[in-house]
């Protein structure tokens, strides 16, 4: 990302289609990027909560203009990135409603190969909103084109050119 900087990059566009997450510190990580420090996420259990904080003052991508394109199948540590960028005012996000995949799991595999999941804790957004079962609207909301033409990226690149200085 600094590379990028470096370089001249004057907007960024992320596509998270199809992205089911990842690692959850990771997600945590790229989020810190976009903004100058404060709560990143809240992980909610039955007896406690942990919140996680941006552990690096000031993001490398504070002041860029930042879209974010997402479905419904985009999901759980991807959406921790939707709700920072959200809660903070800190992009557009495009495209359809996420999934909505905002807890934690213990996964027990049986002898008959089938598994029992355990859920044991829940993410909320750095304001407190619930991922799971909600998932996240996206600012500008749009049906995914059956013809082949990608709606979304076009909508990117115009919100993109809007928020450039001219």
């Amino acid at each position: 990302m600094t590379s990028l900087k470096q370089q001249g990059v004057q907007a960024i566009a992320f596509d998270l289609r199809n992205n089911g997450g990842g690692l959850l510190q990771e997600s945590l990580e790229i989020a810190g990027e976009f903004i100058e420090s404060g709560l990143l996420l809240v992980e909610r259990s039955k007896d406690s909560e942990r919140s996680y904080d941006d552990e690096v003052e000031g993001g490398v991508l504070t002041d860029l203009p930042v879209v974010f394109i997402v479905n419904n199948y985009t999901a759980s540590a991807s959406e921790v990135l939707i709700g920072v960028i959200r809660d903070y005012e800190r992009g557009f996000i495009i495209g359809q409603k996420t999934y909505g995949k905002g807890v934690i799991q213990q996964i027990f595999g049986l002898s008959d190969q089938s598994s029992i999941h355990v859920t044991y804790a829940e993410w909320l957004t750095p304001l407190r909103h619930s991922i799971d079962g909600q998932g996240i609207e996206p600012d500008i909301a749009l049906t995914a084109s059956t013809s082949g033409a990608d709606i979304e990226l076009s909508q990117a690149i115009q919100s993109l050119q809007e928020a450039l200085p001219q």
